[in-house]
């Protein structure tokens, strides 16, 4: 077996199989054997034909079609292996040539990053602002109404009660939402300057509503809103009141810090509170400084490139998730192409760039990380996991998901060590880290997944 190799463009190599015809004739043979174990052949047992009748019988294209898919994958693997090619991503079979067998592969490869020089920075890290007894009031205050009950009431809705409604939405003459229930708050928010939010004007049009009465209102959202299927247009609303609620919660007393923690008291609790809001404080100040620190770095990179097959491959996946969300509100992408006046080519262009800002910002934390030594436990990916189920309101079930999802694991994984590492860069901000030699945080826990090989 021959292989040549050709560097391409944006980390891939062209990787050229030659299988030599002795080495075909025997895997031809080993094929044909196979399928006339598999077929009957009138005059032969079982896996007892000569090759050429088995040839006759089923067609040499359809020999050799079997033969690839039973042992290409591993002549590419021991070809890679000759060539030391080590495929970042799925590598793609892209040209088949027979007499003699022509295997050629496209091979995304890892990709590279240049960093300039960023030890040296140094970034004034004002101290955070120190937790007062309103602040700690404010997290006892929220923590009381996210354990509050509703109880329905037979009254009109005012604010702060919740309303459970059935919303249909048009935009025009399109129906964008139909039918669809949901329980709504009637709370407000902070108007920006004289222009209304629309939450508001939500809450306003649902004030005063009693249980069966229906409503049709329209909104009108400004082009900036941040849903952008709604945004600068005039949505009207039809909406059924099925039911009033009011907010009942307990109050804040030792009984209740007992209830919510492992503390015998209000006093104690609240020192914990404050304890933690303090942490909360200086954490979200390093990251900050991280974060301008990684601007830093990412303004003075000598060089990033990555394989265009996972740029690809991660705009096909934000479309999927979008497709997702929009048929949740029984929509497709195409009804969503023509409310924004788009295309798909051009849609798929717009997320390009914000896929490609991801992957670069990505892989400039990963080789910061590679080069400080920053690493995560298997410890700390399970204690993120544990958090999430806990703060989900699923508990187990979640947990459980987690604990057999392999990916799952690896997507908090990476954003645990995208965290560390821009805690690191704060700590060199400060002058904390010695500027000869980096710091190893902790030992690796998360191996790289054995990439595929795409037939098509």
């Amino acid at each position: 077996m021959k292989v040549t190799t050709q560097e391409l463009e944006r980390c891939e190599t062209l990787v050229t199989v030659e299988v030599e015809t002795e080495q075909l004739d025997k895997l031809l043979k080993k094929t044909a054997q196979k399928v006339s174990r598999e077929i009957k052949i009138p005059g032969f047992r079982p896996g007892k034909a000569p090759f050429q009748v088995v040839a006759r019988r089923v067609g040499l294209e359809a020999l050799q079609q079997q033969m690839l898919e039973d042992e290409a994958d591993a002549l590419i693997a021991k070809a890679l292996t000759d060539a030391g090619v080590k495929p970042y991503a799925q590598i793609t079979l892209q040209e088949v040539k027979w007499e003699p067998l022509l295997l050629v592969l496209r091979v995304p490869t890892e990709p590279k990053v240049i960093l300039g020089e960023y030890r040296h920075i140094r970034l004034e890290t004002p101290a955070s602002e120190l937790v007062t007894d309103e602040d700690v009031a404010n997290v006892l205050k929220r923590i009381q109404a996210q354990n509050a009950t509703w109880v329905p009431v037979e009254q009109p809705s005012e604010l702060g009660h919740s309303v459970s409604i059935s919303v249909t939405q048009k935009d025009g003459d399109t129906v964008i939402v139909e039918n669809q229930s949901i329980d709504y708050e009637l709370v407000t928010v902070e108007n920006e300057g004289e222009t209304i939010h629309p939450q508001n004007q939500m809450t306003a049009a649902l004030v005063g509503l009693s249980d069966g009465e229906t409503k049709t209102f329209s909104i009108h959202y400004p082009a900036d809103y941040e849903e952008t299927d709604v945004a600068g247009k005039e949505i009207t609303f039809t909406v059924e009141v099925n039911g009033v609620k009011v907010k009942e919660v307990e109050p804040i007393d030792d009984e209740f810090a007992k209830a919510m923690g492992d503390k015998d008291s209000l006093a104690e609790w609240r020192e914990e509170l404050k304890e933690n809001i303090q942490q909360q404080r200086e954490m979200k100040r390093a990251h900050e400084v991280g974060q301008q620190v990684l601007d830093k770095v990412m303004a003075e990179l000598q060089l990033v490139e990555w394989p265009l097959s996972i740029e690809e491959q991660m705009i096909d996946q934000e479309l999927t998730r979008q497709n997702q969300r929009l048929q949740e509100a029984n929509l497709t992408l195409d009804a969503y192409y023509k409310m924004q006046n788009t295309t798909p080519e051009a849609w798929r262009e717009q997320l390009r760039g914000e896929v490609a800002h991801r992957l670069k910002t990505g892989l400039v934390l990963s080789e910061l990380a590679q080069k400080e030594n920053v690493r995560i436990t298997q410890t700390e990916v399970l204690e993120r996991a544990r958090y999430i189920s806990q703060m989900s309101g699923l508990g187990d079930r979640i947990w459980q998901y987690i604990l057999q999802s392999e990916s799952y694991q690896q997507e908090i994984a990476s954003e645990l060590l995208a965290d560390k590492t821009l805690l690191h860069l704060a700590k060199i901000a400060k002058g904390e880290m010695n500027e000869s030699s980096p710091e190893t945080i902790e030992t690796a826990a998360v191996e790289e997944a054995t990439p595929e090989v795409n037939h098509d």
